[in-house]
């Protein structure tokens, strides 16, 4: 179980790796890909819905973006300005750690 907080949102994971998230959800910062705001926690992804190919290990927010990494090691990101939502960035060789700042993002995987 994990959560992240972004600028009016956000994010938890549930310990069967499922994503929720709630709050201010313009521009699909919530990541479902509308704009609604949401009171209660919806789920975007994960082990009770899964449009997603896999189950989320861990979560990242920043002030108006998420980054999420499932099993398999793949980085998920999404925010709410002109960027897609919900688009898988790449598959990752090794264990990686996410940390979102003000408008950036940093990925640290390990190497050897």
């Amino acid at each position: 179980m994990a959560v992240a907080c972004g600028n009016c949102f956000t994010s938890t994971l549930t310990e069967h790796g499922g994503l929720w998230a709630w709050g201010k959800g313009e521009s699909g910062v919530l990541g479902r890909g509308m704009n609604e705001d949401a009171l209660l926690p919806v789920c975007v992804g994960g082990v009770e819905e899964n449009p997603w190919p896999d189950v989320f290990v861990f979560v990242a927010a920043g002030i108006r973006h998420t980054a999420c990494v499932s099993t398999g090691d793949t980085l998920w990101t999404w925010d709410g300005g002109e960027h897609s939502w919900g688009t898988a960035t790449g598959k990752l060789d090794r264990e990686v750690m996410v940390s979102c700042g003000n408008k950036h993002m940093v990925v640290l995987t390990c190497v050897g």
